[in-house]
C-alpha cells in the first residue's frame, strides 16, 4: 500500500488525533483534529472525506473522540486555548454548552448503551456528561494530581473509567449501581498511557509503563502482558518480574504498514520489520496505546516517538490473559513521525495518525484513510 501525499482535501497540518465510531448496521467512520483547526470526518470503507471539514479557525486542538449520538456523528474535540467542544459533524455547528469545560483528558464512556462524554479538568477532577445536552451526569472526587490519560471501558457493561496520573499512578473507577467504587495503583514503575478493555466482561485498565512494559490490572491484580522490545530483534526481553506464565508465541493480526514509495536516506523503509531494517537501537518512550478485545483476542499496540508501532494479540478470554512471548507485528510510520494516536477498530484493524496522515491497515484489502 501506497499512502498518497496530503491531497486538498486533508489535513494541511500534523494530526493530533483520530477515533473510529459506528458500526453494526452504522457505517463506520474515522474522525480526525489537525492542527490545522480542523475536524475532518473519513468514511472507513473507502477512505474518501464522509462529510465537509468543520472548523472555528482559531482552536488549537490537541485531541479528538468521537461517537453517534441518536443517529448524529459527534466528535468531542479539546484544544489548548478553547474549551472542549462538541461538534455535530453533519451540520458544522456546536452543541450549546452547560458551562465551558477546561479539559486536560476526554473519552467516550457508555452509560446504559448510549455514549456519554468522559472528561478530567485541571482541578483533577473527572466528570461525566451528555454529549448533546452538556448536562452533567456523574462528578467524582478528585484524583490527586494531574490527570495524562484517560479511557473508558465498552459499551457491553458497566461505565469503568481508567485515568492515569502525572505522579505515575493508576486509578480506576468502577460503576456498580448507583455508586462509583475507586481502585488506585501506586508502584515503582511509572505509568505513561492507559486503554480500558473487557475480560471476561470486567473492565482491566491496560497500561503502558516507563520500565517498558505492558501491564493489566482489574482494580486487584496487575499482571505483565508484554515488553517493549528494546534489542530490535522483535522479541521481548526476559524480565525477572515477569510472571511465570504460559501462552506461548501469540497469532497475528494480519496488521500490515503503508509502504512510503520514497524512503529518506538513512531511514529505515516502512514496511519492512524493525528487526530486518534496525541495525542500531533508538530507545524511545510510548507516545500512544491501543488495546481492544476482538473475538476472544485482546489485541494491543504501541507508538513511540521515533515512528515505531509494536503490535501484540494474547488470549482474552480468561483473567489473567498470558503474556506475550514475542510481538505479533513490528514496523515504522513512513518519516519516522510520532505516532501520536493509535486506536482498534471493533473488527481488529488498527487506526493511527503520523504527521499529516491517518492510517488504517490491517486486513490486505484495507487502505490508508489519507
Amino acid at each position: 500500500m501506497v499512502p498518497t501525499r496530503a491531497p486538498s482535501d486533508g489535513h494541511t497540518r500534523a494530526v493530533v488525533g483520530a477515533a473510529v465510531t459506528g458500526g453494526g448496521y452504522r457505517r463506520r467512520y474515522v474522525v480526525s483534529a489537525g492542527r490545522d483547526s480542523t475536524v475532518r470526518a473519513w468514511r472507513m470503507d473507502s477512505g474518501v472525506p464522509a462529510l465537509p471539514a468543520v472548523t472555528d479557525g482559531v482552536s488549537a486542538f490537541t485531541g479528538v473522540v468521537a461517537a453517534v449520538v441518536d443517529g448524529r456523528l459527534l466528535a468531542l474535540s479539546r484544544s489548548a486555548n478553547r474549551p472542549v467542544e462538541v461538534w455535530d459533524l453533519a451540520t458544522g455547528t456546536t452543541m450549546e454548552r452547560q458551562r465551558p469545560r477546561w479539559t486536560v483528558a476526554a473519552a467516550i464512556g457508555y452509560e446504559r448503551g448510549r455514549p456519554i462524554a468522559v472528561t478530567a479538568d485541571f482541578t483533577h477532577r473527572v466528570e461525566v456528561w451528555d454529549l448533546i445536552s452538556g448536562v452533567a451526569l456523574h462528578r467524582l472526587e478528585s484524583c490527586g494530581s494531574r490527570v495524562t490519560a484517560l479511557a473508558c471501558a465498552p459499551a457491553d457493561g458497566d461505565l469503568a473509567i481508567a485515568v492515569a496520573l502525572a505522579n505515575g499512578s493508576v486509578v480506576l473507577w468502577k460503576r456498580s449501581g448507583t455508586d462509583f467504587t475507586r481502585h488506585r495503583l501506586q508502584e515503582r514503575w511509572q505509568t505513561t498511557k492507559v486503554v480500558c478493555v473487557r475480560v471476561q466482561g470486567c473492565p482491566v485498565a491496560v497500561i503502558a509503563c516507563d520500565d517498558g512494559t505492558i501491564r493489566a490490572w482489574d482494580g486487584t491484580d496487575a499482571v505483565i502482558l508484554a515488553r517493549q522490545d528494546l534489542d530490535g530483534t522483535g522479541h521481548n526481553r526476559p524480565s525477572m518480574s515477569s510472571p511465570d506464565r504460559g501462552g506461548g508465541k501469540p497469532e497475528g493480526n494480519g496488521t500490515q504498514v503503508a509502504v512510503d514509495s520514497r524512503p529518506a536516506p538513512g531511514v529505515p523503509s516502512p514496511g519492512t520489520s524493525h528487526r530486518a531494517a534496525t541495525t542500531g537501537v533508538r530507545r524511545s518512550h510510548v507516545v500512544s496505546l491501543a488495546g481492544r478485545v476482538v473475538d476472544g483476542g485482546l489485541l494491543l499496540a504501541t507508538g513511540d516517538a521515533v515512528g515505531r508501532v509494536t503490535v501484540w494479540e494474547t488470549p482474552g478470554g480468561t483473567w489473567p490473559p498470558p503474556f506475550c512471548d514475542a510481538a505479533s507485528d513490528m514496523f515504522t510510520v513512513p518519516g519516522d513521525a510520532p505516532v501520536t494516536s493509535l486506536e482498534f477498530t471493533p473488527d481488529g484493524r488498527l487506526a493511527l495518525c503520523a504527521d499529516m496522515d491517518v492510517f488504517l491497515f490491517g486486513r490486505p484489502e484495507d487502505r490508508p484513510v489519507r
